[in-house]
């Protein structure tokens, strides 16, 4: 049997917002009302691992964060 992934659509337009030193505000337009949990991931810049955090909604905060360090 055969299953197909179920098609969502990706959020558009990350917005960031009430960055600290160490946590930011992040949220996206829904392109589709019924998309309403995302899985969220980012990275430091340059790193091969990315951190997940699961089922979240806009906006959600991102803590955690290391000083002075780029992210993607």
């Amino acid at each position: 049997m055969v299953y197909s992934r179920p098609t969502c659509s990706r959020p558009n337009k990350p917005i960031i917002t009430n960055p600290t030193l160490t946590s930011l505000d992040i949220s996206w337009d829904d392109l589709n009302p019924n998309d309403t949990l995302y899985n969220l991931y980012y990275r430091l810049l340059g790193s091969e691992t990315w951190n997940k955090i699961n089922s979240v909604i806009s906006p959600t905060t991102i803590t955690g964060l290391s000083n002075s360090s780029l992210y993607e």
